[in-house]
């Protein structure tokens, strides 16, 4: 949340596993963000540098996968 967006995207999780790997793609399938940080209630990150657009967001941690769409407008 919040969708769309303009500045912040944040995730909460339910994530079991130590870390969670976050990979963001555009519309063309590009990785435009990748990261691995450590499991908390939620993540928060800034995507108020990419273009507008739909982008695609998968959170992994191991035993579980979230894959979601968001919109910067």
């Amino acid at each position: 949340y919040p969708n769309p967006t303009k500045g912040v995207i944040t995730i909460d999780n339910e994530f079991k596993g130590a870390v969670v790997s976050i990979s963001i793609v555009d519309n063309m399938g590009r990785l435009v963000y990748n990261k691995s940080v450590p499991r908390s209630s939620s993540v928060s990150i800034d995507v108020s540098n990419l273009t507008r657009g739909t982008y695609y967001l998968t959170a992994i941690d191991g035993t579980s996968q979230l894959g979601a769409s968001f919109i910067i407008d």
